[in-house]
């Protein structure tokens, strides 16, 4: 689900709508880990009801981004150090799966190489190209359940939140991770193996 959060194109519900605008608030850092979310405020903003309002929290908890905390209403969901860690050792390990074995036709190289533009790993916002290149490779290889998986780890949403919590600066991993992706995508698979687990682990180490 979160996934999708941010393509509102076809037949969107209101409910996803609604979804959507808290998901992109949180990605642009207006929404912060830690803040309570008032309905009377959101339904004022979103021109909607408290209905629908509802709905769009349970789908957003559903997908771990907030929190329904009983008799104080939601809240964006604020990780610990210690989670984050957890959930950057997972990108290690179905980083490197999403790797394997894939060979990009020049249609996906044309797709993926924005992702890993020199542009694309400025702010805080860094680790979203970093996971939407792992997506895009996964589903290429039809991978679903692998695409599903990275994107319910929530990390390119908030990616503000992890480098503030972690205390690193992007350029301290991110020519590791272009790296990583030059290498997958001239055919080098030991190569941006090697390369891909020492960009995860140097965010891991730095952070420890």
């Amino acid at each position: 689900m979160s996934s999708n959060l941010f393509q509102t194109s076809g037949k969107t519900s209101r409910v996803e709508k609604i979804a959507f605008e808290i998901v992109r608030g949180i990605h642009e850092g207006r929404l912060v880990p830690g803040q309570r979310l008032v309905e009377a405020v959101l339904t004022a903003e979103l021109d909607t009801s408290r209905g629908p309002l509802r709905e769009a929290l349970r789908l957003l908890s559903a997908a771990g981004l907030v929190d329904l905390v009983p008799n104080r209403g939601a809240m964006i969901r604020k990780m610990s150090k210690e989670e984050i860690l957890h959930r950057l050792q997972l990108v290690d390990v179905m980083g490197a799966i999403a790797l394997r074995d894939y060979v990009p036709s020049s249609v996906e190289k044309n797709r993926l190489k924005p992702l890993i533009e020199e542009t694309a790993g400025s702010g805080e916002a860094v680790l979203q190209p970093i996971m939407n290149f792992y997506g895009q490779i996964a589903r290429s290889n039809d991978n679903t359940t692998l695409a599903e998986m990275l994107a319910r780890l929530n990390i390119c949403h908030f990616s503000r939140h992890i480098l503030q919590v972690l205390k690193i600066d992007p350029a301290e991993f991110w020519e590791d991770f272009r790296a990583a992706a030059h290498a997958i995508l001239e055919g080098n698979h030991d190569d941006a193996l090697q390369k891909h687990s020492t960009w995860v682990n140097k965010v891991i180490t730095c952070a420890a």
